[in-house]
């Protein structure tokens, strides 16, 4: 009747966790771009459903100028808690070259880039400033290619936080899918502008 040993088996499930995880984003993420009417509305919709499948409270996109110099504020963004606008708005007088900034750096390398807390590198994140005042902290920026060309996602974070692959591998799926249903959507509204263009003529 005495206890002398037990025997136990445990299996890890994380990463099936973290597929699970993948697998309702890029789901969600299929289903609202889908649904939306226009490519904008396509990229808001996408920002929203990363940051509530994720960590992330707040999402905004970085795109380049139609002459390819820099990357500039997209109107398009997603927050979950007030007070956000003014961040977007301080935000909009920025640009940044490639290799230059959070989107810049990612821009060029075309590698997901991961930063503890952007109120205290105002060198790689010169709106240091702003997210101070926001209680913007940890980001994570991931390319995405949309037709021909880049554009670059941005998610934050409220607490200073190291890396977490699990959190990049899942953006960064997130991020590649999102590029070919952009690229689709940007298709089907190009198809049609040609047919009402056809029909007036």
């Amino acid at each position: 009747g005495n206890l002398i040993g037990f025997f136990g088996v445990a299996r890890d499930i994380t990463e099936r966790k973290r597929a699970e995880e993948e697998t309702r984003l890029l789901l969600a993420l299929t289903q609202a771009i889908n649904e939306a009417p226009d490519f904008d509305s396509a990229l808001r919709m996408a920002l929203q459903k990363v940051c509530e499948s994720t960590d992330w409270f707040m999402g905004e996109v970085w795109i380049p100028r139609a002459d390819g110099s820099v990357l500039e504020l997209s109107p398009n963004w997603y927050g979950q808690r007030p007070g956000l606008e003014k961040f977007i708005t301080d935000s909009q007088g920025f640009v940044f070259p490639p290799g230059e900034g959070l989107p810049g750096r990612v821009w060029a390398s075309r590698q997901s880039e991961w930063l503890k807390d952007v109120s205290v590198d105002g060198e790689i994140f010169p709106r240091a400033a702003f997210a101070i005042e926001t209680g913007i902290k940890a980001a994570l920026a991931v390319p995405t290619i949309a037709g021909d060309q880049m554009l670059v996602l941005v998610f934050f974070m409220r607490e200073a936080r190291e890396e977490e692959r699990r959190l990049v591998e899942i953006v960064s799926a997130a991020a590649a899918q999102l590029g070919s249903l952009f690229q689709r959507k940007q298709a089907e509204e190009e198809r049609a502008r040609l047919s009402a263009i056809l029909e007036a003529t």
